[in-house]
């Protein structure tokens, strides 16, 4: 003989079984919209500056040599450890490697003001105020990373913090 199951413990499965519909459909859908980071060239963009002196970042800037591309924001916590890190790491002044910063939805002047509190005034680094190149590439959060290899193609792109050690494993792998 069965036992029926009380009005209440089958809600409670009927909202938890929609629940994870639904959080699966999502996935889903985010996956179908963003293209898979790796072996696919790099997107048309461009950004200026941040800072005179700094470079006017373009796809064909981040050509020729191994690039990584460090997306942060003056308001991004994580930010505020990372970039001090990657701008007194060994590889920033590499010729082995191209090290760019790309401030994203930030304001320029608390950008600037960001990498001189921070002691980070080596990074060189782009403006993009509305985000566009972190979308173009499908980079959602911060502080992201975007490893090219030499010819353009994306190697690998990382939501969350990088380490100066990240980055030198992939030049060394890039530099075989």
């Amino acid at each position: 003989m069965s036992r029926a199951v009380p009005a209440p413990t089958r809600t409670v499965r009927t909202i938890g079984a929609a629940i994870a519909a639904l959080s699966i459909a999502a996935i889903g859908v985010l996956a179908v919209g963003r293209p898979a980071s790796a072996d696919r060239s790099l997107p048309t963009f461009g950004a200026p500056p941040l800072r005179p002196g700094d470079p006017q970042l373009t796809d064909q800037l981040v050509r020729g040599q191994p690039a990584v591309l460090v997306f942060w924001a003056s308001w991004c916590e994580p930010c505020q450890r990372e970039i001090p890190a990657i701008a007194a790491g060994p590889l920033l002044h590499s010729n082995r490697v191209r090290i760019i910063g790309v401030d994203t939805n930030d304001r320029r002047a608390d950008a600037i003001s960001f990498l001189e509190s921070h002691g980070s005034e080596a990074l060189p680094s782009a403006f993009d105020d509305t985000g566009r190149i972190a979308e173009a590439l499908s980079l959602y959060g911060l502080p992201a990373t975007v490893y090219v290899e030499a010819d353009g193609t994306i190697a690998a792109t990382h939501v969350g913090p990088t380490s100066a050690n990240d980055i030198a494993r992939f030049v060394a792998g890039a530099n075989r």
